[in-house]
């Protein structure tokens, strides 16, 4: 079961990743921040690094409690 719990927190961790990203993109988009090149790489990789590191710190404190309560998942 424990390797349930760590595919489902893994699977948990890239959907939240991509939702942040999205939404990070959506919201450069909305205001328009179109910049010169090296800017734009600079944005995006930011962008990419913030959305891991809250995909993966969600992951970790809310998703894996809930999949311990839910599925009674060893500790």
């Amino acid at each position: 079961m424990k390797i349930l719990g760590f595919i489902l927190c893994v699977l948990m961790n890239l959907f939240l990743m991509f939702l942040v990203f999205f939404l990070e993109f959506l919201l450069v988009i909305k205001f328009s921040i179109i910049v010169k090149p090296y800017l734009q790489f600079i944005l995006i990789f930011m962008m990419i690094v913030f959305a891991v590191l809250v995909g993966y710190f969600v992951s970790i404190f809310i998703v894996r409690s809930l999949l311990i309560k839910l599925f009674e998942l060893d500790q």
